[in-house]
């Protein structure tokens, strides 16, 4: 192999561990918002069974963050 077919193919690595890393690293993000939304959840549950009225401020809330997203459409 010359050096110049060396380099293509080093690149053309490169760029695909790249890509795949790229990949991965979306992948762990999406998974990690998953887990915060799920913990989130079980924090509002928990609190809304020792004080009432919290979950349903917490309703309050994302109907109010829905509104405002759909008023930016």
């Amino acid at each position: 192999m010359d050096k110049h077919s060396r380099d293509v193919y080093d690149i053309e690595f490169d760029d695909a561990y790249m890509i795949r890393a790229v990949r991965e690293y979306d992948e762990l993000v999406e998974n990690l918002k998953r887990r915060l939304d799920l913990i989130k959840k079980k924090i509002v549950l928990v609190v809304s069974r020792e004080f009432p009225g919290v979950g349903e401020y917490e309703d309050e809330v994302e109907k109010r963050k829905r509104a405002c997203e759909k008023e930016r459409e």
